[in-house]
């Protein structure tokens, strides 16, 4: 009798800020200030590897494997502030997620079962605004009343792929050989990253060149799962989900005053997902189940002008768009009864 079962557990958390305060001022004595640049970024490369092997008259094998990337950046001027340069202000933010998680799993014996689950949760929350960020993401803040005199105005909170070109890859498989024998595979990702953009109400922005509020998310998934179990009565499945459901928005609250050469407000969204999975099983008495699901259907991105703004410039432009890849890999089942021999 034997068992066997690996469990790994990463979390990825915490919060960054860039900020300068309420009330802060900036190039209103007699210095000069020629730019002003706020950034924070958060990059992590997560790489988790799992086996479990396990043999005997009863054998089971479990692996579970979850991994947790949830930061929080915020990069802000607070309310009432007031800054003066004479060239760029810049503000962005950037969260770089890089998730490989791996999972895999043998059991064997006269009675074996092999469970492999591997959940990747990929769930940034990035903020960048010209006022005090509200408590509650997404909520617009009351607050503001922001003036700022410069060259040209720039925010930008953003979702990156990793250097591997992934976000998030999982990978889970198990084999199971006996008597009587079951395996089943598991991944689920999740991907919902949140990019807000913001000037708060009642700012008021001279700017002598282009204004930018920008969001931008782009994204890649993918899942393997693959099982296989041998025996005279046997069964295997595996299973592979992918759901995508981020948001982008930028936006100007009421009130806001703005004078220059341009303003863009552009909120995009990009979600890649590939699901791939292999459910194999041969006995006298042999099935195997095999599903995929890759979702986007939850995404949005949005890119407003706030009602109640004063624009004083040649033109604006409000731009929104989310695009979604689906991609899944359907001929990989095999299912197949293998006769009994009489020897």
């Amino acid at each position: 009798l034997a068992a066997g079962a690996s469990i790994g557990v990463v979390s990825v958390s915490g919060t960054t800020d860039a900020y300068l305060g309420s009330y802060t001022q900036v190039g209103q004595s007699t210095g000069q200030v020629d730019n002003l640049r706020i950034t924070a970024n958060n990059s992590a490369v997560v790489k988790q590897d799992i086996w479990t092997v396990s043999a005997g008259i009863g054998a089971a094998a479990a692996n579970v494997g979850v991994v947790t990337y949830n930061p929080i950046l915020r990069v802000f001027i607070g309310d009432n502030s007031k800054i003066k340069t004479t060239g760029s202000v810049e503000l962005s933010a950037t969260v770089t997620p890089d998730v490989d998680a791996t999972m895999h799993g043998v059991s064997a014996g006269l009675l074996a079962v092999g469970v492999s689950s591997t959940s990747i949760d990929v769930v940034p929350t990035v903020t960048v605004q010209v006022s005090t960020p509200n408590a509650v993401w997404g909520l617009p803040n009351p607050g503001g009343g922001v003036t700022i005199q410069a060259a040209n105005l720039s925010l930008n909170a953003s979702h990156a792929i990793g250097t591997s070109g992934y976000t998030a890859k999982g990978y889970a498989s198990g084999a199971a050989g006996a008597l009587i024998g079951a395996d089943a595979t598991l991944v689920t990702i999740n991907s919902s990253a949140k990019l807000n953009s913001y000037v708060g109400g009642d700012s008021v922005l001279t700017i002598s060149g282009m204004t930018y509020i920008g969001a931008d998310n782009q994204s890649r998934q993918d899942a393997e799962a693959n099982s296989a179990a041998g025996g005279l009565l046997v069964a295997g499945a595996s299973i592979a989900t992918i759901t995508s459901n981020s948001t982008s928005k930028a936006w100007t609250g009421a009130g806001v005053t703005l004078s220059g050469a341009g303003l863009v407000v552009r909120a995009n969204g990009k979600d890649d997902n590939y699901t791939d999975t292999t459910a194999g099983s041969g006995g006298v008495v042999a099935g195997a189940v095999r599903r995929v699901d890759a979702a986007g259907a939850a995404g949005a991105a949005d890119g407003v002008a706030g009602r109640g703004g004063v624009y004083r410039l040649p033109g604006a432009d409000a731009v929104h768009r989310h695009d979604r890849e689906r991609r899944e890999a359907l001929d990989r089942l095999r299912l197949r009864a293998i006769p009994a021999v009489r020897v």
